[in-house]
């Protein structure tokens, strides 16, 4: 009886005890929507997720182990992403977790590596819901301190400084419409636009919340155009994005500056012609940051997939750059001892600085920087120091 008392007590003491590295491979393992209200985000963030895969075996895996990546479909659902995390972990013993996308399923994800004790890392959601959980095993490489607003409250700051960028004898416009996607992630990037937009002296004339599958925004833009609005600030996935640049085509409003959240910046945008021309988007990926690997990053990804990165690629890529770094510091495949190295780095990745605030955001991040889609070409505009050419001014 002695003897089974102790082999329960050890079967029962692995079955609690987070995933351990064993024979010549560990395994890494995360969801993306290839299906659903997200799919056409998935791709960028799948290649890069490789490609970070691949610099970490050709560098000597983690503690000299080959990783192997294992990606599945969430369909932009938390529940399918409650299942594949906790497969991975389960079944596939991952040593640590990539982040899905949007902020509801990394949240599902995220619930599933603090109960297992697996460390997880976001390159996509930022909003602040996930880091007042107290998870200890989340974090997120692209929340900055504005969380959800990380991608557009610097628009704000960048109609704030009018001066600094704008036409000589500019009069500088004052009402604002915010929008943006319904969800934890748009709510959260609209109350911080909003908010910051009064507090520089904005008039936000207009704010409003839409459904992913809105397919006509021709209602909400005659409101916006009836409130006398100069800027647009929409806080929008590609779709969306698409939608309403062609209502705003249509309907010949003639705002000011238009920001929209995704989709000037990437190469798809083209295929609007010149409708698709003068909007302000998020720039996180600047040519102006030669930090941490970032040449060699381009480099790496024009050789793999024949065409040049995109800020989706930086994200993705530098949560496998910071996996890395976590096991080499650590010194160890421990998924707590992964997980704590994780919390105390200080170290420059391929698109920003990363130092982790206890809540796992990052507090080495300052928020995106803008560019302007300039006859089908993404030029940096703001900050001025990574500015690639002045802005076109007014919009239309």
């Amino acid at each position: 009886m002695r003897v089974l008392a102790i082999v329960l007590t050890l079967i029962f003491g692995l079955m609690l005890t987070p995933a351990m590295a064993t024979g010549r491979e560990v395994v890494i393992g995360c969801s993306l929507p290839f299906t659903g209200g997200l799919s056409s985000e998935a791709p960028y963030f799948k290649d890069a997720y490789e490609l970070g895969v691949d610099m970490i075996n050709k560098s000597g895996g983690l503690m000299g182990k080959k990783v192997r990546l294992i990606i599945e479909d969430d369909q932009t659902n938390p529940a399918t992403a409650i299942s594949i995390y906790e497969k991975l972990v389960a079944k596939n013993k991952a040593i640590a977790l990539f982040g899905p996308l949007g902020s509801s399923v990394t949240a599902a994800a995220a619930s599933v590596a603090e109960r297992h004790k697996i460390p997880i890392i976001s390159s996509y959601a930022a909003s602040e819901s996930l880091y007042t959980k107290g998870y200890k095993y989340h974090f997120g490489i692209a929340a900055s301190r504005y969380f959800g607003g990380s991608y557009s409250v610097p628009f704000i700051d960048m109609i704030d400084n009018f001066e600094k960028w704008a036409p000589k004898g500019a009069k500088k416009p004052t009402k604002i419409a915010i929008i943006g996607v319904s969800g934890a992630y748009g709510r959260d990037a609209v109350d911080r636009c909003v908010k910051r937009a009064k507090e520089v002296g904005l008039d936000v004339v207009y704010r409003e919340m839409y459904d992913a599958k809105t397919g006509d925004f021709t209602p909400m833009l005659q409101k916006i155009k009836r409130k006398g609005a100069e800027i647009l600030c929409a806080v929008s996935y590609y779709n969306d994005s698409v939608i309403l640049a062609r209502g705003i085509a249509k309907m010949k409003i003639k705002f000011k500056i238009v920001f929209l959240g995704t989709g000037p910046g990437l190469p798809e945008w083209k295929e609007l012609g010149p409708i698709g021309y003068n909007y302000c988007t998020a720039y996180p990926l600047s040519p102006a940051w030669k930090k941490g690997g970032y040449p060699e990053f381009v480099k790496a990804f024009k050789a793999k997939y024949g065409k040049d990165p995109l800020y989706s690629n930086a994200w993705a890529y530098g949560v496998a750059q910071v996996l890395k770094a976590a096991v080499d510091k650590a010194q160890s495949l421990d998924p707590r001892k992964i997980r704590d190295a994780i919390a105390s780095l200080d170290m420059d990745i391929a698109w920003c600085h990363v130092k982790f605030a206890p809540a796992g955001w990052n507090a080495g991040y300052g928020g995106t920087y803008i560019s302007q889609n300039q006859k089908g070409k993404t030029v940096g505009v703001w900050p001025q120091e990574v500015a690639e050419g002045p802005v076109i001014y007014p919009f239309r």
